[in-house]
């Protein structure tokens, strides 16, 4: 609706107006598409394989439900509810084996309680983790991965998403290690390529890379050789930029640097696709997962694809009154990064020193109507789970709601610096069918909830 709003106003990907991923990339090297009504497509390097205008019209066959959730590109809150629930959905298969490359699964989705539920589930569980952290406890292997700062890494700042245009530049640089990698620890996508050599396919990834990352001739990964990480990055750099800036240039030089023309800062007026305000393709998806329901014998709400956005209450609002008598939020930290950087105890000690980071915000007024003093312990509970924190008075919230910040509350043994540090949000989040957006698979994050004083 947002977005809407731009295009209407004209201030859509022009300056001073609202724009989303790089459209146009350097040199032309992407660019949007268009359907046969000249409506705009994404391009490949930024669409994450979405598919906008062309549905399957059958039974879903992976725990994702592809076919019943066409527009979405991420479906993984239904992993979950296939997993607790095998039989939902009536599926091929169980999962036997999960891998988990540097996520913490446990902390950022919804409630662990819930999650651990599925997991067990899974007969073997891997997971690279730099700390011994809640996914770990959880795994059958638990596989050393390099941090950061122990890691070389090639672009670690994609173009088509994470580059501004204030700078004016588009940059490709290179994240070298500081220190050797401790003990055991290697980056997972060595590993990966390990199991991939060991299990006789390796060959054909190196293939996919040289589609994936445009590696031109005489750079092309051959197949039936083997090549080092730093070896790939070389080809990878010289396809791009050339035989004289390879791995070697990229180690001396940090970064490269190209101008951005005015056309790929603010393409809007120089692309010929045209963007939609009255989304029709949203009522074909409509029919499309209607059809797919009807195959499998099952109702579904298809309210929500509309060619016009509108706002619906969330189920907390038809609660009515109840003992949860409160709406819980959760905001950012700017100096935290989900729960990844809850380790880092530079950051930690700033979140200590900062008045909201850990505590629990509860308006004056509501706290003096509960009988809750400011730096008190409190409970806040939900249908879905329960966490206890310090309360922070204060009129910077409204009486209705009360704030959690960020993706804190570890209890992990292995994180020293975070277990017992903040509260965790997450756990008040009841993962259902009828708590995920049927368009997106968002999970529902608003929630009802009742606080009490914890002594």
């Amino acid at each position: 609706a947002v977005q809407i709003l731009n295009m209407v106003m004209g201030a859509y990907y022009v300056p001073g107006g609202h724009r989303g991923p790089n459209l146009v990339g350097p040199a032309g090297r992407w660019g949007p598409g268009a359907t046969k009504e000249g409506l705009i497509t994404p391009p490949s390097a930024i669409g994450h394989g979405a598919r906008y205008y062309q549905f399957e019209e059958r039974s879903p066959d992976d725990l994702g439900l592809h076919q019943l959730f066409p527009i979405t590109t991420n479906r993984s809150p239904m992993y979950q509810i296939n997993l607790t629930h095998p039989k939902e959905f009536s599926l091929p298969y169980q999962p036997q084996l999960l891998i988990v490359c540097r996520r913490n699964l446990m902390m950022n989705n919804g409630s662990p309680e819930l999650l651990a539920q599925a997991l067990k589930k899974i007969p073997f569980i891997a997971t690279f983790s730099t700390h011994l952290d809640e996914v770990a406890e959880f795994a059958d292997l638990v596989l050393p991965e390099a941090h950061y700062l122990e890691r070389f890494d090639l672009f670690p700042n994609r173009p088509s998403h994470t580059m501004s245009p204030a700078t004016g530049h588009f940059y490709w640089g290179l994240r070298q290690p500081v220190i050797e990698p401790l003990g055991q620890a290697r980056r997972w996508i060595d590993v990966l390529f390990e199991v991939a050599d060991r299990m006789g396919f390796l060959g054909d990834v190196y293939k996919l890379m040289n589609v994936n990352l445009g590696l031109r001739e005489p750079y092309k990964l051959d197949p039936s050789q083997r090549y080092t990480m730093e070896q790939i990055y070389d080809c990878w750099t010289k396809s791009l930029f050339g035989p004289e800036r390879g791995i070697e240039w990229f180690k001396k030089n940090g970064y490269h640097k190209v101008p951005r023309a005015v056309e790929e800062k603010y393409p809007g007026p120089f692309i010929k696709p045209r963007f939609p305000v009255y989304f029709e393709n949203m009522l074909r998806a409509k029919k499309s997962v209607g059809k797919v329901a009807a195959q499998m014998g099952r109702e579904w709400d298809t309210s929500d694809y509309q060619a016009v956005p509108d706002w619906k209450p969330c189920p907390a609002y038809d609660a009515g009154k109840s003992a949860y008598d409160l709406y819980v939020v959760n905001f950012k930290i700017p100096f935290h990064s989900l729960s990844v950087t809850t380790q880092n105890p530079w950051l930690n000690d700033l979140a200590e020193r900062n008045p909201y980071a850990y505590k629990i915000l509860i308006n004056a007024e509501t706290g003096a109507r509960k009988g809750i003093k400011d730096g008190e312990e409190i409970w806040v509970e939900s249908v879905a789970g329960k966490v206890k924190g310090e309360a922070k008075l204060t009129e910077c919230i409204h009486p209705e709601v009360v704030g959690i910040a960020g993706v804190f509350g570890s209890w992990a043994e292995g994180k020293p610096v975070a277990k017992g540090k903040g509260v965790h949000f997450n756990s008040l989040l009841p993962i259902s069918l009828e708590r995920i957006d049927p368009v997106s698979t968002g999970v529902d994050s608003c929630i009802r909830v009742k606080i009490s004083r914890a002594a």
